[in-house]
């Protein structure tokens, strides 16, 4: 007659294999020692729980090669090394890396200029990581005069750095213009601001007119593949604080943003953000520093989504300019930089011939219809989704067909998405996508395309370890500490765990951190997919039946990690953030509340102004009689606050 036990054990074992539950974990020291401690107050844990502990870990938990450990919190998110797991003294689960992970990827290899040579590519391939290098205590790097605080990946790339710097510098205007005229009045002299963007070289342009200007600079990047390691070494050398390279993990990213905000001595009082990490990690960790935060410039639609938010919540604690939706920035970057760069980065990485191909575009904003008219230009039969009837209108007068993505997902040749929302692009998707589909993001976030494993129905995970020890008091505080730190911890059936670990269904499902409810949404990381690294920032993702797609920059914003941007764009966004800066600075208490703000429409058209000699365009001038029959200063603003250009 068969134990109850061995049909616990059976059941189990069937519904592991059939996917039913798959217990992922990754462990932080600090609650392993918690738990350890507490075994040893307590002796132990039971010898019936520590025996189904052991019994089912290696059954419940996939190797690493089979399934991915990524978080699903993160905006930044990227595969983590996994952490030995002690259990009743005993270590399972070696460290290995996921299939994403383990794919080399050369900082170097994709020079603005030109590619690395194979010697550089190989002393690449075995340089160490610049945070483990100046953690160590003779491994930081120092600048020609004695200087140490940055960290980029080569100081002696200096050089070309500056080259590149200079070449950029020729086509932005706007910031050389703002140099010369406000050179004297030092309108920025006592700020400290604090930077979260895109370090290339006309990030460093604008950088370096801060500091013209009158202000102290700490800055990290905002997106982990789209640094110029060169540049980021110039700046560095020229004495500022950099904290960035190419091809950042998640640690390295959020370790970069916490050396910019944690300096002895150093407090910022304006803050310049892309994509709303910075802003986010201010609020959350570092409260403290916000009192003395005079505002936040955010120049992404992911980022001023997330101030909205804060502003929903009543939790914004500073005044925000959103430099995003200024007509400058709209209007410029989000059309004309887009429109540029997307056939630049589609021909770097893939080398497809663009006409004749079906392109799906989905999202119909600026960068949505910046995209759709450079690649109908060129000869691509271009469709577009929407879910606004606003902008679908625009793109059937426009000449395109708008459609739902499953009608045409089996038949389109490339796939860029261009919303700012999450899981535009899911598993299911690129199940049903043609062999040798280019899949592609130009929005801010990595969320578009369902690339890493994410979760919807439940605020907590509960981790692993919680259900192989009795929760005490100071294990709950630990855990509540820790927590949001872990991994990806545990999906499947609370019913299910509560039996196989002989626990009581409550224990199961709160562990002071609360409610285990939670669905699993297939990515791409899952043990029926390979992943093929086949050059810099491009994948082959490919199925059990030999299909194949082609993944740019692992979803994340395919232009800047991939190619380059016009600078006389730049320029213009650049200026208009300078004098969000400026502005924010410079005002008087009270002009500005704890909440989201546009640049006043003269500011925009002086932005414009400063570019137009690039192009020796000249202004006509109104009349007097004119002005008063348009009802406006002669001098502007000419445009009510509510036209849209």
């Amino acid at each position: 007659m068969m134990n109850p036990d061995d049909t616990s054990k059976a059941s189990v074992r069937e519904k592991a294999q059939t996917g039913s539950i798959q217990l992922l974990y990754n462990s932080s020291q600090a609650t392993l020692k918690a738990l350890d401690r507490d075994e040893t107050e307590q002796g132990g844990p039971s010898s019936a729980l520590v025996y189904k502990a052991t019994d089912y870990t290696s059954r419940l938990i996939p190797t690493s090669s089979q399934i991915d450990s990524d978080g699903a919190s993160s905006y930044k998110s990227r595969d983590k090394r996994r952490s030995s797991v002690k259990i009743d003294r005993r270590i399972y689960a070696q460290q290995h890396t996921s299939s994403l992970s383990s794919i080399s990827t050369d900082p170097d290899e994709s020079s603005y200029t030109g590619s690395s040579s194979e010697n550089e590519e190989e002393e690449s391939q075995q340089r160490e990581n610049p945070r483990e290098r100046w953690l160590k205590p003779a491994g930081r790097a120092t600048n020609s005069h004695g200087f140490t605080d940055f960290c980029v990946q080569k100081i002696r790339q200096a050089s070309f750095g500056r080259r590149e710097i200079e070449i950029a510098e020729q086509e932005m205007p706007g910031l050389v213009a703002l140099r010369t005229r406000a050179k004297d009045d030092q309108p920025l002299k006592g700020a400290k601001v604090l930077g979260c963007t895109h370090v290339t070289a006309h990030t460093a342009v604008l950088l370096e007119t801060l500091v013209v200007l009158g202000a102290q600079v700490r800055w990290c990047a905002c997106n982990i593949y789209s640094t110029q390691n060169e540049v980021a070494a110039a700046l560095a050398e020229k004495g500022y604080s950099i904290y960035a390279w190419k091809g950042e993990s998640e640690e390295d990213f959020w370790w970069c943003v916490d050396r910019c905000i944690n300096q002895d001595g150093w407090t910022p009082n304006v803050v310049l953000d892309d994509g709303g990490d910075l802003t986010h990690r201010l609020h959350k960790e570092h409260p403290e520093l916000l009192s003395g935060v005079r505002g936040i410039v955010e120049e992404s639609v992911t980022g001023v989504h997330r101030l909205y938010q804060y502003v929903k919540a009543g939790t914004l604690c500073v005044p925000a300019m959103n430099v995003s939706d200024s007509i400058t920035k709209s209007k410029f970057d989000n059309y004309y930089l887009c429109k540029e760069s997307i056939v630049d980065a589609l021909k770097r990485t893939t080398d497809m011939m663009i006409s004749g191909k079906a392109v799906l575009v989905c999202g119909y904003g600026e960068v949505g219809k910046g995209v759709s008219h450079a690649l109908k230009g060129i000869g691509a039969f271009v469709c577009v989704t929407e879910t606004d009837p606003v902008c679908a209108l625009q793109a059937c007068m426009d000449g395109y067909r708008v459609v739902k993505t499953e009608d045409v997902i089996r038949s389109v040749d490339v796939v860029i998405t261009c919303t700012g929302n999450k899981s535009v692009i899911t598993r299911a998707h690129m199940d049903s996508m043609k062999n040798g589909c280019v899949v592609c993001n130009m929005g801010h976030s990595n969320t578009e395309i369902d690339v890493i494993t994410s979760f919807s129905g439940g605020s907590l995970f509960i981790p692993f370890l919680c259900l192989l020890a009795p929760i005490s008091s100071d294990i709950s505080a630990a855990l509540l500490t820790y927590c949001p730190k872990l991994d990806l911890l545990n999906v499947g059936l609370h019913q299910l765990i509560s039996q196989t670990f002989h626990l009581p269904l409550p224990s199961t499902l709160e562990c002071m951190l609360g409610v285990y409810a939670c669905q699993h949404q297939r990515s791409l990381q899952t043990p029926d997919l390979t992943w093929e690294r086949v050059r810099s920032q491009v994948d082959h993702v490919i199925w059990m039946d030999g299909k194949r797609i082609v993944l740019i920059a692992e979803g994340r914003l395919a232009n800047l990690s991939c190619s380059t941007v016009p600078s006389i764009v730049v320029s213009v966004s650049a200026s208009t953030q300078a004098l969000a800066l400026i502005e924010l600075y410079n005002a008087p208490t009270g002009r500005y509340k704890n909440d989201v703000y546009l640049l006043p429409k003269k500011m925009d058209e002086y932005v414009a102004t400063l570019h137009l000699p690039l192009f020796n365009a000249r202004l006509t001038d109104l009349t007097d009689e004119q002005a008063k029959y348009l009802g406006v200063n002669k001098t502007g603003p000419f445009k009510p606050s509510n036209y849209r250009y």
